[in-house]
């Protein structure tokens, strides 16, 4: 399963795991911290349906398209690399886990 993350106009400490969890299903602010931690706990809990299993399942094998990086990559450089070591870790732990930074097509 691919999910497409546009990271376009977000930049902030909040608001970058708050469009991760979003995309991956956590919408209710309520269930989950929308911060570093907590979008580490959903990777975690993908396929149960989260730490509380009441969110969408989402099976393996399963890859994070994320466009649009760049201005949050050279805004919050500290977040970028606690995001992109977050998702090399849990490629490690389970490698049907993938994640893309991809370009935009420029024409």
């Amino acid at each position: 399963m691919e999910i497409k993350i546009d990271l376009n106009n977000h930049t902030n400490k909040k608001d970058i795991p708050q469009k991760l969890g979003e995309a991956l299903g956590y919408k209710d602010k309520d269930i989950w911290g929308e911060n570093w931690d907590a979008f580490n706990d959903i990777l975690g809990y993908l396929d149960t349906g989260g730490i509380y299993g009441t969110n969408k399942i989402i099976s393996d094998p399963i890859t994070l398209l994320i466009k649009n990086f760049h201005e949050f990559k050279y805004q919050k450089p500290e977040d970028y690399y606690i995001l992109v070591n977050i998702l090399k870790e849990n490629k490690k732990e389970n490698p049907d886990f993938n994640y893309k930074f991809i370009e935009p097509i420029l024409k």
